[in-house]
């Protein structure tokens, strides 16, 4: 599993849950191994692989009907698809899982050819769902259309998060930002995060401040619009991008 925010939210609970008396074992659409998987199988759960997900695919939903009938032991199954969850939740129904999940994570989606597609399973989410989850109101607003939805806070170790003087000298002087004032940002590189308009807030900042900002990726995924408008703006001495930085807390 990946180390994306969604999963990372999902390793927070693991983390702390009671194990002897709940499990996690995920389903990814990836073969290859990822950052948490290591992790995960030191925690006692198991990673299962299915194709990439395609929504209208017969064999995708043949495969993960396999799956569930394979499996009947699994009576709850959460699903963290946003807009497509509704396919996997579909057939977990089919298979007779009595407890279906759908958890969004977002309030909106990006405005694409995809877009209607997105559109019509989201639709059908509550009508294959068991139980609706949100990480806000926002998120369950949007995506569960008036429907009853219970929020869920995405909680974090807070005592890992604290400030300390120590490890700020540390990483100012690896990256050769001692004294120095640093504008922060943590996050993919995709369109939900909205790097261009961060970087428009950039520019009016530098009209009265000389400030360096530093902007921490954690999967690159599409830098060449932001290089594109950083290039244009004759911002690129002032602003770095860094890639996948396993230690987020320092």
């Amino acid at each position: 599993m990946g180390r994306g925010g969604l999963e990372t939210m999902l390793m927070n609970y693991y983390r702390h849950i009671d194990r002897s008396k709940v499990q996690f074992d995920f389903l990814v659409h990836r073969e290859f191994e990822a950052d948490y998987d290591e992790e995960i199988k030191s925690l006692g759960g198991r990673i299962y692989h299915v194709s990439r997900l395609v929504p209208w695919s017969r064999r995708y939903k043949a495969e993960l009907r396999r799956f569930f009938r394979t499996h009947p032991e699994y009576k709850i199954v959460h699903v963290h698809q946003d807009c497509l969850s509704s396919v996997a939740l579909q057939c977990a129904k089919d298979c007779g899982v009595p407890v279906r999940i759908a958890h969004s994570h977002s309030s909106s989606a990006v405005k694409n050819i995809k877009y209607p597609i997105k559109l019509y399973y989201m639709k059908k989410i509550p009508r294959f769902a068991t139980d609706l989850f949100a990480c806000g109101k926002q998120a369950g607003d949007w995506m569960f259309s008036g429907k009853k939805y219970q929020i869920i806070r995405n909680a974090i170790d807070t005592e890992k998060y604290l400030y300390t003087t120590t490890v700020n000298k540390s990483v100012r002087e690896e990256l050769g930002l001692l004294g120095k004032i640093v504008i922060g940002h943590v996050g993919n590189f995709t369109p939900a995060k909205n790097h261009i308009f961060l970087l428009e807030i950039f520019k009016e900042i530098l009209k009265n401040h000389q400030i360096q900002s530093y902007f921490w990726s954690v999967e690159v995924m599409d830098l060449l619009p932001l290089k594109k408008r950083q290039k244009v703006w004759e911002l690129q001495t002032m602003l770095f991008l860094q890639g996948f930085v396993p230690m987020l807390i320092d």
